[in-house]
Formats: structure tokens, C-alpha cells, sequence
């Protein structure tokens, strides 16, 4: 099912972005995309409450206060209990791309300018608009 969805996602995305970023949105959100249309706008409580109007309880999403109350819990203590979950993540993400990376090296040459008149040893210090010339 989420195979599915992910080749809809990918085809709708690809009519406003070029293909990698919709690679990376679509391997990033699929899975989010789905929960929240399956749990929420699908799920039993949003059918009974707001579709049929049939069930007493009213329906209520979570806010982000509460997305991020539950990712919290869901952490382990350890990771969070100095502070240095971020850190932790990323020194550990730099390491991994440091030992798997291949490197290259790469000349850059940019903003080439051909000056015919000039004269080396001239001086730079001038009140013209080019300098470095004999007059």
C-alpha cells in the first residue's frame, strides 16, 4: 500500500519539482502522509464524529504541542537527559559522511577577465578607473 502511495506522490510531485527533491519528499513524508489520511481524516473517530455524525464524542487532532510531547517520550532518556541529542546526532551523521565519502578534486576558475594593456610592475595605486597599465 505504501509502495502506492509513494509512486502517486512522486508522479503528483514531479509536476512542480525535478525528481531528486521529489526522491527525498517522498522517502521523508510518504509514511506521514499516510498515517495522518488513514488515522485521521479516515480513521474511525473522524468518520463517526464528522462524516455520519453519529458518535457523541467530538473529534480532535492532535496539535503540535502533542506531536511533539509523543516524539519526546519517545526518545530515550539517555539521549536527551544531558541535552546533547542534536549534537550527538549530527557528530554521529559527520562521522558516517566523513568515512563514506569519496572526495575529488575540483579547479574552479570563474570571472576570467583578458586585460591586453597591462603591464606588470605598473603601479595599482591610480586614481583611473583601470590601472596597472602604462599610463
Amino acid at each position: 500500500m505504501i509502495k502506492a502511495w509513494k509512486g502517486g506522490l512522486h508522479v503528483y510531485c514531479m509536476f512542480f519539482h525535478d525528481a531528486r527533491s521529489c526522491m527525498r519528499f517522498v522517502e521523508t513524508y510518504t509514511e506521514l502522509i499516510a498515517m495522518d489520511i488513514f488515522y485521521g481524516v479516515l480513521g474511525r473517530n473522524f468518520t463517526c464524529t464528522e462524516v455520519f455524525k453519529v458518535c457523541n464524542t467530538p473529534y480532535q487532532r492532535d496539535t503540535l504541542r502533542d506531536y511533539i510531547n509523543q516524539t519526546i517520550a519517545e526518545l530515550k532518556t539517555d539521549d536527551i537527559k544531558d541535552d546533547t541529542y542534536l549534537d550527538d546526532f549530527y557528530s554521529q551523521e559527520i562521522t558516517y559522511k566523513q568515512n563514506n565519502l569519496i572526495t575529488y578534486p575540483i579547479l574552479h576558475i570563474s570571472d576570467l577577465a583578458v586585460d591586453l594593456d597591462y603591464i606588470a610592475g605598473s603601479t595599482a595605486k591610480c586614481r583611473q578607473w583601470r590601472c596597472c597599465h602604462l599610463n
